[in-house]
């Protein structure tokens, strides 16, 4: 098992990154729950990965943008 960190903090004084070093996960949570609950929703059908946005959320729609393939 590979246990290594690379780079350094990002703060005044730059101090490279440890093995105990925490990190704030909280910017995770909306991709995957949101690719999670995307995937779900294909699974069940009511949902095509190819489908235009606006087909689901009509507010979307309009607003100079143009129609894709």
């Amino acid at each position: 098992m590979l246990h290594k960190t690379w780079g350094k903090m990002q703060s005044e004084n730059s101090r490279p990154l440890l093995l105990d070093t925490i990190f704030d996960v909280a910017s995770l949570t909306k991709p995957v729950v949101t690719a999670t609950l995307l995937l779900i929703m294909q699974e069940e059908g009511s949902l095509k990965l190819g489908d235009p946005v606006h087909f689901h959320l009509p507010e979307f729609a309009g607003r100079g943008k143009k129609e894709s393939l």
